[in-house]
């Protein structure tokens, strides 16, 4: 039986792996043919760019213009607006480079260029240089048809072997089409068979709670009017405040739960006549909330009390008034407890709504300030970004590719169980994302120690900033900055650069940075291990004076300082709420294919530990869970 099963799982898999490399065979045959659909680019193509910008330019200024004149002029001269518009006056020869420097200004992590606006601008303006730079190659026929001929032979090797490099060389070729508006036919296709998903995260809702929730242990006075008496006096509320998830298929849905009890000690007076009381109000008050790639959002709170008062004693000016007083008492005793739970409801309903918005505003705040908005400067925000909840996890599914990229060839690895955290990245999304955040920015001596001293909390020697040390810089290169190559649990990290400084020399010159490293699982963290020493080369360049060799050599070790022989990790620490569960020891490790996928548990004793003193805290709080 198990042999069968097993000859069954080969041919299947065999089967796959033909249907794939038959298939990109057949991309590359398509590739082959294409160069027979070139067409020419000229001035209705530059006309009909050069208009797209202009149209995005005047919107941006008619927006701009709301905000008053130095709202104007502040955006004009930091976007080097007149220098743009220079190039767009009818007659003018657009120049690329100078077009590419407005371009460098829209595309930086600077506050306000999130918006819709800019970046409907720099997709015009980026297809513009892209226009001009086509329509000034006299031999663009030829051009097309060597790109074609790359283009069909990266898509042969990556079909047999899904690499970076190939990944590369595709998502560059099918971008240079497209922004040139050649061969739209082919370069859907291509999309169609390399845009799959490239991240997935999914959290347990043990992990999800066990950072969320909350014991609840407050004393608050009271103050009620309640059937013509006055009520004053404490409350001493306990109780859980949890989060719980929600299935839900379009967004991540979960249920901000507070379920406790209040205990209070009250006096009432009506007339002349005093009333000592005792009341045991159970609560269970419930906010609902909405994550997507947009953000937070959240309803309004809605909530649920039942009052059970107790007079202990009633004090009177004389025997009669004080028996007429508790039979009274008596008769408006389930009418005052309704009014009472009513008036207990508001107030619980009240206190989630702002108490919850406000702990809810901060984690709405840091999504945008830290992930969205300076991802949306960069062109850099996932091209699809999806969230979603059942009863046991929060899940969410991503694809990272831009207009010169392509995501993952196939589907992720499986789900390795039920672990706190499951992590299946493709190579795909680390390089597309650095290319959009790192293509041509500036890393100095003093950024990179700050970096470092933030992802491990220490900055090796070598990378220390001294006096006695020049401090030196790397430009990345616009493309293909950091490339990351996972393979046979075995992990490629190339860096390039395309200007160097260290003090006053300046070297103009491309040079990439490489490292290789086998991935381990330990017992609680991993292990990388180096192979070989750090590779430092120029690119293209045979030849090198003493000055560049002496360059190299410095550059070599600095980032030999980087690239430590072993980089070990004994778990993952989790900022914030989740801070004080500790490690998590990885579980899983796998690196294989493209594929990253990373588990991780939530400490055994910690976990056991956190239910117990739930339970402790409000013993009936996993009865009213249940129901």
């Amino acid at each position: 039986m198990r042999l069968a099963f097993l000859n069954g799982f080969f041919v299947c898999a065999f089967s796959l792996g033909a249907v794939a490399t038959g298939y990109a065979a057949d991309l590359a045959a398509d590739a082959t043919a294409a160069k027979t659909e070139f067409h020419a680019v000229g001035p209705a193509e530059l006309g009909a760019a050069r208009a797209a910008v202009r149209e995005s330019v005047q919107e941006i200024d008619a927006w701009l213009a709301r905000g008053g004149r130095a709202t104007v002029d502040g955006w004009h001269e930091h976007l080097q607006w007149a220098g743009l518009q220079a190039q767009l006056k009818e007659g003018a020869t657009p120049d690329p480079k100078v077009l590419q420097q407005n371009l460098d200004l829209l595309d930086h992590n600077t506050e306000g260029l999130e918006g819709q606006r800019f970046a409907k601008l720099r997709s015009n303006l980026r297809r513009y240089v892209h226009v001009v730079q086509l329509a000034g190659d006299a031999k663009l026929a030829e051009t097309h048809a060597v790109r074609l001929d790359g283009l069909a032979k990266s898509l042969a090797a990556f079909g047999k072997t899904p690499t970076a490099v190939e990944a590369h060389e595709i998502g560059r070729t099918i971008g240079w089409l497209d922004r040139g508006g050649q061969n739209v036919g082919l370069v859907r296709k291509i999309r169609e068979q390399y845009q799959h998903p490239n991240f997935f995260v999914d959290v347990s809702d043990e992990f999800f709670n066990a950072g969320t929730d909350e014991e609840v242990n407050e004393v608050s006075p009271i103050r009620e009017y309640i059937l013509g008496t006055d009520i004053h006096g404490t409350g001493h509320t306990v109780g859980i405040l949890s989060n719980r998830l929600v299935p839900s298929d379009d967004k991540a849905v979960f249920d901000l739960h507070l379920i406790g009890t209040n205990y209070s000690r009250n006096v009432g007076d009506n007339r002349g006549v005093t009333l000592h009381t005792t009341g045991v109000t159970s609560l269970h008050g419930v906010k609902r909330v909405y994550m997507d790639a947009d953000g937070l959002t959240y309803g309004r709170a809605s909530a649920w009390a039942c009052a059970n008062t107790t007079v202990t004693s009633i004090c009177a000016k004389c025997g009669l008034v004080e028996r007429m007083a508790w039979k009274q008492a008596s008769k408006k005793k389930g009418q005052a407890e309704s009014i009472a739970s009513g008036k207990a409801r508001a107030r619980l309903a009240a206190r989630m709504d702002s108490e919850g918005a406000s702990r809810l505003a901060e984690a709405a705040e840091n999504y945008q300030a830290k992930f969205r908005r300076p991802l949306l400067r960069r062109d850099a925000f996932p091209q699809m970004l999806k969230f979603s909840s059942s009863a046991n996890s929060l899940i969410v599914r991503g694809l990272h590719s831009g207009v010169s990229q392509i995501a993952a060839p196939g589907e992720p690895p499986a789900l390795a169980g039920t672990h706190a955290i499951q992590v299946r990245m493709h190579q795909s999304a680390a390089n597309n994302m650095t290319e959009a955040m790192f293509g041509r920015e500036t890393l100095t001596d003093v950024s990179l120690a700050k970096l470092m001293e933030d992802l491990t909390g220490e900055v090796p020697e070598e990378l220390k900033i001294t006096d006695d040390k020049d401090p030196w810089s790397i430009t990345f290169a616009a493309e293909q900055p950091i490339q990351i190559n996972v393979d046979n649990n075995m992990v490629t990290i190339a860096i390039r650069g395309n200007r160097f400084t260290r003090a006053d020399t300046k070297i103009n010159k491309a040079m990439m940075i490489s490292a290789n490293y086998k991935i381990e699982k330990t017992a609680t963290g991993s292990k990388l291990t180096r192979q070989g020493e750090v590779e430092t080369d120029y690119v293209n360049q045979q030849r090198l004076g003493l000055g560049e060799i002496a360059f190299k050599t410095f550059l070599n070790r600095k980032f030999t300082a980087l690239f430590k022989p072993e980089i070990v990790s004994d778990g993952l620490k989790v900022k914030g709420r989740w801070e004080k569960l500790g490690k998590l020891p990885l579980a899983t490790l796998v690196a294989d294919g493209g594929w990253i996928h990373l588990a991780w548990d939530v400490p055994a004793k910690k976990a056991e530990k956190d239910g117990e003193n739930r339970v402790a805290a409000n013993p009936a709080a996993e009865e009213v869970s249940s129901n």
